[in-house]
């Protein structure tokens, strides 16, 4: 929730916990209160916890010394009884880094490569409204894609 809000990760320990705990001593009681109080939302706690659901597809886009935008895509697969990561590919994005340029450009390396969309289980991005802006970006695209 704390992702999704584009908040910072002590919003946790100083605005949400005091909440939920204020919450639950009024509704479940004193005992509930104290099983709560035991969850841990410091903001090292958030970022580890954000950072291990973080898997499976990195998509980052940057702009080089050389002025064009550059989309890298990681990918991490069972492989044997192995975890492994690898770079799926890297492109130029030369029609630009909109949402849609940046979700066309890995469709067609997914089915180039014969992946399937729906074992998708996570995906991570450096942030930028083109990859998760609520109405348009990657992330909802993507989500659309595999329903």
């Amino acid at each position: 929730m704390i992702l999704k809000q584009k908040k910072s990760y002590t919003i946790g320990e100083e605005l949400l916990k005091p909440c939920v705990l204020k919450a639950t001593q009024i509704i479940l009681g004193e005992d509930a209160e104290q099983k709560i109080k035991s969850i841990s939302l410091s903001k090292n706690t958030v970022k580890r916890r954000i950072d291990d659901i973080a898997t499976d597809i990195n998509c980052d886009e940057y702009t080089g010394n050389v002025n064009c935008a550059q989309l890298i895509v990681y990918v991490r697969y069972i492989g044997g009884d192995n975890i492994q990561e690898d770079i799926l590919y890297s492109q130029s994005l030369t029609a630009g880094t909109s949402s849609e340029d940046i979700f066309n450009s890995i469709s067609n390396v997914v089915e180039k490569n014969y992946l399937d969309c729906k074992k998708l289980i996570g995906l991570c991005t450096n942030g930028a409204h083109a990859m998760i802006g609520v109405r348009s970006g990657l992330v909802k695209k993507l989500k659309e894609k595999i329903s």
